[in-house]
């Protein structure tokens, strides 16, 4: 595995669609550069772009993108295997049955890619007719990577459809080391049928809770010899993780082993599938998220703790202190209080009456240093939990410089039902501030 297969900017690069060499290794871009587009022929290049822009799927443009396919330049066989993919349409597949079998990896790769996406609005089983065979004897880790990704999105309509793609990729990978790019994209494919399961009614198999929930464990992610960084095993880990969250499947071991991963995005995940859990364990895994050193990962955990509402064991205190927060976003999240979270507005330890309306006052001092967002979040609260206090807090939203403002404004007067704040907001020069209050005057 080169160095720039290496990182998770490589990972992405190498299970681009669009790759056109065969390797990562930058040393060698010149002369795959010069090979990718030998024989270069702008008119047919320019034909098949604007076949692909206009899903041209007449009988012509079939013609064209079948020459295409048989360029000479492996740039332009690339194109033209998107091409066919974005016309989504299931009977152009037998199109790309040849470039499955090209001899430039980075055109196998896309005409994977593009099986899958021709099936998207129908025909999995003629798609996956196309993608198992290949699994058989493709040997390059990135296409392989490809096709297991491609398989897993199929749109299945049946559980037996979807079993029969998991034994495929089983068989595939046997119980072999993995290279970054091919992990990634089993994962991926994997997390695809898993919520696929999930939309069926069914459970999740048994190959996929192994392969899902072993690249959920950063440390169970590769093995000797596969070329795994802590980057690109951080990339495997989050589109593991995401799979079984999105399918409602991670267990309490999982997302309380991935709240310690180094990389934040893992940790919000974790976050996010902690909401699911029973409240022992889920109070648990956000007790420690709450007070994370990163914004998204603490906004994540704040979404989660809303739906717990003031009967979780953390308690009030999170929203009290999330007015205060580095993070814009955080402070927003809090002013706005999420409905489940208003039991929390006023209550022991919750924000209380004071800080919003306070929050939400500051609209009408145009050197305060609270940002706009939170004080219209305040005020939209306010108006939920106190409404004779907002009626006196509207005044200066209505009136304010910022027409992002005066739109909040306009929605908060409907709630209220000030008839007058409506009136004069529809008269705005802003056309989104009189849509808004149009919107409000109408309720």
């Amino acid at each position: 595995m080169s160095r720039l297969c290496a990182g998770a900017r490589g990972l992405v690069l190498c299970l681009g669609i669009a790759a056109f060499g065969a390797g990562c290794d930058p040393g060698d871009r010149a002369g795959r550069e010069a090979s990718q587009y030998a024989g270069l022929d702008g008119t047919l290049l320019h034909r098949v772009l604007i076949v692909q822009d206009a899903r041209d799927v007449s009988r012509e443009g079939r013609r064209t993108l079948e020459r295409g396919l048989r360029a000479r330049a492996p740039g332009i066989r690339v194109i033209a295997a998107r091409a066919v993919g974005r016309m989504e349409s299931p009977d152009l597949i037998p199109l790309l049955l040849g470039p499955l079998a090209d001899l430039h990896p980075g055109v196998r790769a896309e005409a994977a890619n593009a099986v899958a996406q021709a099936a998207y609005r129908g025909g999995a089983a003629a798609a996956a007719s196309a993608l198992v065979p290949r699994l058989e004897v493709e040997r390059d880790p990135q296409v392989r990577g490809i096709l297991y990704q491609s398989l897993g999105r199929l749109p299945f309509e049946s559980l037996r459809e979807a079993e029969s793609a998991e034994a495929a990729l089983a068989a595939a990978v046997g119980g072999r080391d993995l290279a970054p790019v091919e992990e990634y994209g089993l994962v991926r494919g994997a997390a695809s049928l898993a919520l696929l399961r999930r939309r069926l009614g069914a459970d999740l198999s048994s190959f996929l809770m192994s392969r899902l929930g072993g690249a959920a464990y950063s440390e169970e992610v590769g093995g000797a010899g596969t070329g795994f960084t802590p980057d690109a095993a951080a990339y495997v880990q989050r589109a593991a993780l995401d799979g079984l969250v999105r399918a409602r499947a991670a267990e309490p071991a999982i997302l309380a082993a991935s709240r310690l991963a180094p990389d934040p995005e893992v940790r919000r995940l974790s976050a996010a599938g902690a909401a699911t859990l029973r409240p022992s364990p889920r109070d648990d895994i956000l007790d420690d998220l709450l007070r994370d050193s990163h914004p998204q990962v603490r906004f994540e955990a704040l979404r989660s703790l809303a739906g717990a509402g003031p009967a979780s064991r953390v308690g009030c205190d999170p929203w009290s202190d999330g007015l205060s927060d580095a993070s814009v976003h955080v402070r927003v999240l809090v002013a706005s209080a999420p409905r489940e979270a208003l039991g929390c507005v006023g209550a022991p330890g919750g924000p209380g009456r004071q800080d919003l309306t306070a929050l939400a006052g500051s609209l009408s001092d145009s050197d305060a240093a609270v940002h706009w967002q939170v004080a219209t979040a305040a005020l939209g609260t306010v108006a939920s939990a106190w409404p004779a206090d907002a009626a006196d807090l509207l005044a200066p939203a209505v009136a304010h410089p910022l027409w992002q403002v005066r739109m909040d404004a306009a929605a908060v007067a409907g709630r209220l039902g000030d008839l007058e704040a409506v009136q004069v907001l529809v008269r705005d020069p802003d056309h989104n501030v009189r849509e808004a209050a149009l919107r409000a005057l109408s309720s």
